[in-house]
């Protein structure tokens, strides 16, 4: 699907939506960001998604929610996006916490290279078994919160990780029919840091 007239209508919705509201100023660079239209800060953009249940619930900070989607048991992650992900320690207490609880199975990110705002995917702690299909879950469509001033996830996710033990493969649109990353076998990423072609394309996502 082409993205640039997606852009344009996600752009004219946020400007739709400029009186009265407070906006998020920043200034990402141009490899990473370049094109993005700036976030709202009446919707928090550090949000949460259930694969059971589907509810979506948003926090300011990833510190918020990652201790959410963790079902408390993580409530110290840095509150800094970047720092969060790359730090091991935090990883380690992020995947899976044992049988009853609520497991992160990954993080998407609006920018590249794990930057900007964030999309947590939790479920139940069944875990996930690799890059082999079926998958055990998914997500189609993804969130969108631009009618409260918030962020389409839709066409917007250039970068991701996954925990649990989960890989996670993206699509083109939310039937989940077109494949968009990754391209080659294993047909799984664990991980990516910029998603190249499949940048801002992405309408649904399978785990397994």
């Amino acid at each position: 699907m082409q993205t640039t007239n997606r852009r344009k209508r996600i752009t004219a919705a946020f400007a739709g939506l400029v009186f009265g509201l407070a906006w998020v100023v920043y200034a990402p660079t141009a490899s990473a960001g370049e094109g993005k239209p700036a976030a709202s800060a009446a919707q928090g953009t550090h949000c949460v998604i259930s694969v059971t249940t589907k509810a979506v619930d948003c926090f300011a900070t990833i510190t918020e929610s990652i201790a959410f989607a963790t079902g408390g048991r993580v409530t110290d992650a840095p509150s800094d996006v970047l720092t969060a992900v790359k730090d091991p320690d935090v990883t380690a207490r992020i995947n899976g916490g044992g049988p009853g609880a609520l497991a992160v199975i990954g993080i998407q990110y609006y920018l590249a290279n794990y930057g900007s705002h964030s999309l947590t995917v939790n479920g139940p702690d069944v875990g996930c078994d690799g890059p082999v299909d079926p998958p055990e879950y998914f997500v189609a469509p993804l969130p969108n919160f631009v009618p409260s001033g918030g962020i389409n996830w839709n066409n917007n996710i250039r970068s991701f990780q996954g925990y649990s033990g989960c890989w996670q493969a993206l699509f083109d649109d939310p039937g989940c029919t077109v494949r968009i990353y990754p391209t080659i076998p294993p047909w799984w990423g664990p991980f990516a840091a910029d998603l190249g072609v499949a940048n801002d394309r992405a309408e649904c996502i399978y785990w397994s």
